[in-house]
């Protein structure tokens, strides 16, 4: 702990430094910046299977720093893991300038040398983005411009070196561009929007060896093209994608090109909203580099379109995105209850259902040509009874397919999740939250259990004590407790416990975390 504790003494001394030395800038322009520290400190537990990492101790830190002056604007992110919390990648260990950036913009007109985040439509093409959560930063190192004319036409283009963990893939060269044009604003009319838009792609990387000559192809080229209609409360959106072969390490360096369709539709009136969603794609995946097979260097973003849960029992197997093949989609429906009615009480009722499947290429084509991989219903409600009680239910039926979201075994499992979610207000500032869910499965580990206790003093306290029970077959418990405290623009919070081996998600995307049993103290501040 004492390590972690210097870690966190560095980290707010630089933001200090930082202050003081930039102060000149801070009087002509403006400065802004944001400092996060995540450590944790590991314990050998036999319940969990937690083993202890060497030293002990895995600890990711975060310093970024943006100015602006006038129509420029720029900035730096330096980042140090001593070593990375167990699930990330190894070689993000050690400190790195992560990104830097200049940025000049006026009148619909940006430039941007260095490092910078895009997305091509949906990101099927084509997408760069952090998120610290997972590990993921793709960014790409170049220039890139953009030049917006109102609401009625958008051109960007970029050329540039995708990242590569700590560094930049020098021998990957990637170049792009996009243009989104409303055709009815450029008509001169606002009786509803009707967009057209396009995107091209290129990655050339130079073979490093000569086997490969036949087999991987040095330019991978792919195209988007998309169209969206939009009036009053309708949305339709449409996108069609093809692209080259990848042949990588991540497909067996597979010849097979690449597609994908993509629709979605949203309706809203009054109380009443509902989206709908469908996706087919086909050797998707997409590597800045041949020789890389993970979600840390994709060049594309392919999120699983199902129901994000909240809920530790409905999230223990989520689906992630086949990119080899896979077809389906997702329907959501929302509806509010007006206040002082019979359903919608004294504050309205919210409700909402989800239902979510996907099929792809059975490994038994003999038998079956696609296959169920997982399908999702999810119900839920929210009201309040009376001044001082709200209340969430939830209930969530999955079946998934274990072969593809979890292990390599031929396995279908069902699943039911309840969940009740009661807090109480005493005032304006005293709250408590109490939690209870159940899952009842079939097989594998069975049956389990959960609850949380929370405590908040708004605007800073908050205490939580939570156990979740796989009383179904390992009888382990998975116990935490936590403190959190935030003042003004800073928050830190401590927990300790136990975590069992499973997915962390975020926006759909999931990475693997390992057993571990340990304290955990997360530091985030801004100025």
């Amino acid at each position: 702990m004492r390590y972690i504790i210097s870690v966190l003494i560095v980290m707010t001394s630089a933001v200090y430094a930082l202050n003081a030395q930039i102060a000149d800038v801070v009087r002509k322009g403006h400065v802004s910046g944001a400092v996060e520290s995540n450590s944790i400190y590991y314990l050998e537990d036999e319940a969990s299977g937690a083993v202890r990492p060497d030293g002990a101790v895995g600890t990711n830190n975060y310093i970024k720093v943006d100015f602006g002056l006038g129509k420029f604007e720029g900035g730096v992110q330096m980042e140090g893991y001593f070593p990375p919390i167990q699930g990330y990648p190894e070689q993000l260990k050690g400190f790195s300038l992560a990104n830097r950036y200049v940025k000049y913009h006026d009148k619909g007109f940006t430039a941007t040398v260095g490092d910078f985040y895009d997305q091509f439509g949906s990101g099927l093409l084509f997408r760069s983005y952090e998120e610290r959560s997972l590990g993921i930063n793709t960014a790409v190192e170049g220039a890139h411009i953009i030049y917006v004319l109102d609401n009625k036409l958008s051109v960007k283009g970029f050329a540039g070196f995708p990242k590569l963990f700590k560094t930049y893939n020098y021998g990957s060269f990637v170049a792009g561009a996009d243009i989104s044009a409303n055709i009815m604003a450029l008509a001169g009319s606002d009786l509803f929007n009707l967009s057209v838009e396009g995107s091209f792609l290129n990655k050339h990387q130079a073979l490093d060896s000569e086997w490969m000559e036949g087999i991987v192809s040095p330019n991978v080229t792919g195209g988007s093209a998309r169209l969206v209609f939009e009036r009053n409360g309708l949305s339709l959106k449409g996108e069609y994608v093809l692209r080259s072969a990848d042949a990588s390490v991540y497909n067996k360096y597979s010849e097979a090109s690449a597609h994908a369709i993509l629709v979605e539709g949203a309706y809203t009136a009054g109380n009443l909203g509902a989206n709908l969603t469908f996706r087919k794609i086909t050797n998707l995946g997409f590597q800045s580099d041949y020789n890389e097979g993970t979600m840390f260097t994709c060049l594309n973003y392919i999120p699983a379109l199902t129901q994000q849960h909240q809920y530790s029992l409905a999230s223990l197997n989520p689906y992630q995105s086949q990119m080899d093949g896979e077809i389906g989609g997702q329907a959501d429906v929302y509806y509010f209850f007006p206040r002082k009615t019979f359903l919608g009480g004294p504050k309205g009722m919210r409700a909402h259902a989800n239902f979510s499947t996907y099929y792809g290429p059975s490994p038994y084509p003999t038998i079956r040509k696609n296959e169920l991989y997982f399908r999702d219903l999810t119900v839920d409600m929210e009201r309040w009874w009376g001044r001082h009680i709200k209340a969430i239910f939830q209930y969530t039926w999955q079946t998934f397919n274990n072969r593809v979201s979890v292990h390599p075994v031929y396995e279908f499992r069902n699943s039911h999740v309840a969940v009740a979610n009661v807090t109480y207000k005493f005032n304006n500032t005293h709250a408590l939250r109490a939690e209870y869910q159940h899952l009842w499965c079939n097989k594998g580990d069975g049956n389990w259990c959960a609850g949380t206790l929370e405590y908040t003093i708004a605007p800073g306290w908050s205490f939580s004590a939570s156990d979740m029970w796989n009383y179904g077959y390992t009888r382990v418990h998975y116990y935490n407790g936590s403190v959190s405290y935030s003042w003004s623009r800073t928050r830190i919070a401590a927990n300790f416990g136990r975590f069992r081996e499973g997915y962390q998600c975020a926006g759909g995307v999931c990475r693997l975390i390992p057993a571990y049993t340990g304290g955990n103290l997360t530091l985030t501040t801004s100025f």
